[in-house]
């Protein structure tokens, strides 16, 4: 959907019929405001989860996605009993790939734009509109009291500039977003649409050369940037990019590996020191690095290199003031790490 340019078809066909709309799990791009009233969350990438998400629907659209995406075996039904499937894609191999129903090859915007046309009679006619659906209330905020994957999110999601753009490589924490960053403007998110280890710090560098005039954040784990983490260098050479990796990898040192690239680095550890870095690391004109160290699933204090984040930002031509180091001492505490 984002990739033909169909957001406000999309919005006005979910509208008309007050549908509810789900995205494809890992989903590349953002095609639907996920602030909006019909917006129904994301599906599960298992067969029987995308079945019971689906209950209760006689018609299943699927817009510019595979029907479905799976990431485990299954077996039974690919939708409710009785639904049908139509599908609209701009990908001849999804389309012959579709186990069931009508699929369609076609431009989306153009595909969607003639739903619209067909319905348009319907909508203006005395024929009442539908139910609107019954959308899951999305999770309560979080108090400033545990730095954890989450508050980083909801802060993160409350602090960021206007009309930024997230780049996004951190599967394995991809439910915290989901909840607590929702992505609320057309094309502003990206990732890979699957695999690629370390795509995320290059790509979030090719979004910025793309759209010099917007903040590009990138939201990378600690793993997937120690793929591209020599990108640091171009922060410092060229433009503003933000990286707040959010899963685990002990004993490094990622403060450090910043100054060395030449890009000025600051730390955090405790939620009421958060607000105020991320500020100045947005607010910034010339190369940061932002690292945030969240709490463990268990609860345990953070440790070093413990679901730590890192952040960037940038003005394009403007060389860097000299590194702040981080401290050479660091707490050691036991937790739970996730990969």
């Amino acid at each position: 959907m984002a990739r033909n340019r169909a957001w406000d078809e999309t919005l006005a066909l979910a509208e008309r019929h007050n549908a509810a709309v789900w995205v494809a799990p890992m989903s590349a791009r953002n095609s639907f405001p996920e602030n909006h009233r019909l917006f129904a969350g994301f599906l599960p990438a298992d067969r029987s989860g995308i079945v019971k998400a689906l209950t209760g629907n006689d018609l299943v659209l699927v817009l510019g996605a595979p029907a479905f995406t799976y990431h485990v075996e299954g077996d039974g039904p690919h939708v409710p009993r009785g639904a049908q499937l139509l599908q609209l894609t701009d990908d001849a191999a999804v389309a012959a790939w579709c186990p069931m129903g009508t699929s369609i090859v076609t431009d989306l915007k153009l595909g969607v734009a003639q739903l619209l046309a067909l319905t348009t009679a319907a909508a203006n006619s005395s024929t009442p509109l539908r139910t609107a659906p019954t959308i899951a209330a999305r999770p309560p905020q979080r108090p400033a009291e545990v730095l954890d994957g989450r508050y980083l999110m909801q802060q993160i999601a409350a602090v960021r500039p206007a009309h930024s753009i997230l780049v996004e490589e951190a599967p394995s924490s991809r439910a915290e977003p989901h909840d607590y960053l929702p992505i609320i403007e057309r094309d502003s998110f990206h990732t890979c649409a699957s695999g690629g280890l370390g795509h995320g710090l290059p790509a979030a560098i090719g979004v910025a050369l793309a759209q010099p005039q917007r903040k590009v954040i990138a939201l990378l784990g600690d793993g997937p940037a120690m793929y591209a983490i020599q990108g640091l260098q171009k922060f410092g050479q060229h433009f503003g990019i933000a990286s707040l990796p959010c899963v685990q990898l002990g004993g490094l040192d990622f403060c450090a590996r910043a100054s060395a690239q030449g890009v000025r680095a600051l730390r955090v550890e405790r939620a009421a020191d958060l607000d105020p870095a991320l500020q100045q690391v947005f607010g910034a004109g010339v190369p940061m690095l932002l690292e945030v160290c969240i709490s463990s699933l268990t609860g345990a204090p953070p440790r070093r290199g413990a679901h730590c984040s890192r952040a960037a930002a940038t003005t394009p031509g403007t060389p860097p003031p000299p590194a702040n180091r981080c401290p050479s001492r660091w707490r050691r505490t036991a937790g739970r790490s996730r990969s």
